[in-house]
């Protein structure tokens, strides 16, 4: 994880002052949702050993499953969610989409007018509320996949990601927002918080769906470098920037990447390869019949998942990143994260490439950070 540091601002909403060393209290939109329900539940576990009193605060249309946290229930794309911000510090929502299953139910269109509304009703219900921090979390796939990226990949790149109707366009639309908002309320500090791929309990995506095939697609020529990140470690690493007020970019995941061959030695599976004309037709196959979202090919051309994640503190040698004080570091190594969470065929796989009415068994099975060995970082490769 790593990011550069924003001075930590001490005051809150209605011109309150936090005490130095008090915890934020700390709003998850979007919190019935399966990322947003492990971020809320993270920060609630953080109040209580903190023995802060106040509860972390859970905004969505449905109660969720987080019963230590206040509900406040409210469309994000209300206006009225300027009332269920109050007396908030920070304010985080999950953009990302994490329910494929859901997302190919809604017309392209649709699915981008909502997004961007629920940012624009946030960002401006924010800034009204007195909210001094909003963490947005999106994406490394912004970032684009092309042949010339460095890996790793720094967080402060050029985002070069195909603005098409997929879901990658949905967040670059996202970004788009949060970059007029910071222009527009100089007062409301923004982090946009951008994971590796997503995996663990619950996550339905393009990434997840190309390990439930029989064989790993790869596209001849090509030489992909795999990243993941765990949800679990996604909701510690956004509990750490809200405590440390991190940003205005922070990138998440497990430290360094795997190789083409080093995936398919620890899941087990083998490849089928293709050539780029006829991963091509097959993409478009995957599309018409709703298996897939567009794009998705390139994504196992090039190289974008190694980003400048590192365990605990930001690239050294450079002005642009900064050691995080305490230090963070994933749960859940790169390997660890393959062999017992997403990617492993002795955890039980679904062998079909066929729409999913319900999780798959290896998905379904929680899996937190609790109970296991700690911060492993790259043990066991």
């Amino acid at each position: 994880m790593s990011s550069r540091q924003a001075p930590r601002s001490r005051e809150v909403s209605a011109g309150a002052v936090r005490p130095a060393g008090a915890l934020p209290r700390v709003a998850v939109v979007g919190a019935a949702a399966v990322p947003g329900s492990r971020i809320l539940d993270t920060i609630a576990r953080a109040a209580r050993a903190s023995g802060d009193g106040r509860p972390p605060v859970a905004i969505d249309r449905d109660r969720g499953r987080v019963a230590t946290a206040e509900w406040r229930l409210v469309d994000p794309t209300d206006p009225a969610l300027v009332r269920a911000l109050r007396d908030v510090d920070v304010a985080v929502w999950v953009a990302a989409e994490t329910d494929l299953q859901s997302a190919l139910r809604v017309r392209p269109t649709e699915r981008r007018d909502l997004v961007v509304r629920t940012a624009q009703t946030l960002v401006t219900a924010a800034a009204a509320a007195g909210v001094s921090r909003l963490v947005v979390v999106t994406s490394a796939k912004v970032y684009g996949a092309t042949p010339d990226n460095p890996v790793p990949l720094p967080e402060d790149s050029e985002l070069n990601g195909v603005r098409d109707g997929g879901v990658v366009g949905d967040l670059l639309a996202v970004e788009e927002v949060i970059q007029d908002a910071r222009r527009v309320h100089p007062g409301l500090s923004i982090t946009a918080v951008r994971p590796a791929a997503l995996v663990g309990p619950g996550i339905d995506t393009v990434v997840t769906r190309h390990f439930e095939a029989p064989r790993l697609l790869t596209v001849k020529g090509a030489n992909p470098a795999w990243q993941f990140c765990h949800v679990d470690d996604l909701a510690s690493g956004v509990r750490v920037v809200c405590e440390q007020d991190l940003g205005p970019v922070v990138t998440v995941g497990a430290p360094g990447w795997l190789s083409q061959e080093q995936v398919e030695s620890l899941t087990g599976m083998r490849r089928v390869q293709l050539s780029e004309a006829t991963a091509l037709v097959r993409r478009r196959a995957c599309t018409a019949s709703g298996c897939c979202p567009p794009r998705r090919v390139s994504w196992h051309m090039r190289s974008i998942r190694g980003s400048s994640t590192r365990r605990g503190c930001g690239r050294s040698g450079g002005p642009r990143h900064t050691t995080m004080r305490p230090a963070w570091a994933p749960c859940w190594s790169r390997s660890r994260v393959v062999m017992r969470s997403p990617v492993a065929g002795s955890t039980g796989w679904t062998r079909r490439w066929v729409p999913r009415v319900r999780p798959s068994p290896w998905w379904a099975r929680r899996q937190s950070c609790d109970g296991l060995d700690g911060h492993d970082g790259d043990r066991g490769r």
